[in-house]
């Protein structure tokens, strides 16, 4: 059971946090260390003092606690300290973090602690982004990232290019649209020809590949900037490209060549880790302190 609510702010001001990973540590007789890391994820734990808390605040925490059934369920919790894609706590960019595949067009969105081509790197899986921060965007080379294209979203509500489930992080991009080249100039804004009823609009992100003559452009992503009946110019500038002279074709969706990135403000999943214990300091005052511990794989 999880409640898709943040358990309020005021909660957790002034208390503790523990931040820890899954660590086997030994010692060999010689008093060497060695230890193993079991998973890459961290997992934070807050500790509460209710003394001085309000008692609206107690109460707010005693109805969580029953309706989440006690340890039993989670909710949301904003960690202070870590709260964005983007340094922990700035304003979230579309190329903050690699969002990771898992299957077809859908990526998880993740916070990277360590390099994003080690898989032993420590991350966090971003289950609980908050509701409208998320952005997209695709880098077109992960080594050597000199083209990152944001994948925008569009007030159109025909246009949809990727959709977010808040609940679980997935981003899940459209079924992918492909189009045939005839055609492409040699200009600051490249205009490429796709033919009748291309079906491409502004804002639309391609992907180019299978390009004869103007080999310079295959693997480049652009954005469409202007259409016409046959025709889509894109931000690229081809102008000192070779000349165009068959074949290719562009595609909508990530390609293998490419990395998807994501950014968001994001909330952890947590669940108490302590029974309600309460006691009554006087008549007017209660006592208590309680634990919240991370849900590394929440469940609805």
């Amino acid at each position: 059971m999880f409640l898709e609510e943040r358990v309020t702010e005021r909660l957790l001001y002034g208390s503790g946090f523990t931040e820890e990973f899954a660590v086997i540590p030994s010692e060999t007789q010689a008093w060497n260390s060695h230890s193993k890391l079991i998973h890459p994820y961290p997992r934070v734990t807050y500790h509460i003092n209710l003394l001085n808390d309000r008692g609206e605040i107690r109460q707010s925490v005693k109805d969580l606690y029953m309706r989440s059934g006690g340890i039993h369920g989670g909710f949301r919790a904003k960690h202070f300290e870590d709260f964005s894609t983007n340094n922990y706590i700035d304003v979230p960019t579309y190329n903050d973090q690699k969002a990771v595949l898992t299957t077809g067009t859908s990526y998880q969105i993740t916070r990277w602690y360590g390099p994003e081509t080690d898989n032993e790197s420590t991350r966090r899986r971003l289950k609980k982004p908050v509701a409208d921060s998320v952005l997209v965007g695709i880098r077109d080379d992960f080594d050597n990232p000199h083209q990152i294209v944001e994948i925008s979203t569009d007030p159109d509500p025909d246009v949809t290019r990727w959709a977010v489930d808040n609940t679980t992080g997935i981003v899940t991009f459209t079924a992918n649209s492909q189009n045939a080249i005839t055609g492409i100039s040699n200009a600051s804004s490249a205009v490429i020809t796709l033919g009748a009823s291309h079906g491409r609009v502004v804002d639309d992100s391609i992907h180019i590949s299978s390009v004869s003559g103007m080999t310079e452009i295959n693997g480049l992503r652009g954005t469409i900037t202007a259409t016409d009946a046959t025709t889509v110019t894109v931000d690229i500038d081809s102008t000192l490209f070779s000349t165009y002279t068959s074949g290719g074709e562009t595609n909508t969706a990530p390609q293998i060549n490419e990395t998807v990135t994501a950014g968001c403000y994001f909330d952890l999943p947590m669940r108490f880790d302590s029974a309600l214990d309460i006691n009554f300091a006087n008549y007017e005052v209660l006592s208590t302190g309680i634990s919240l511990v991370e849900l590394l794989d929440p469940k609805a």
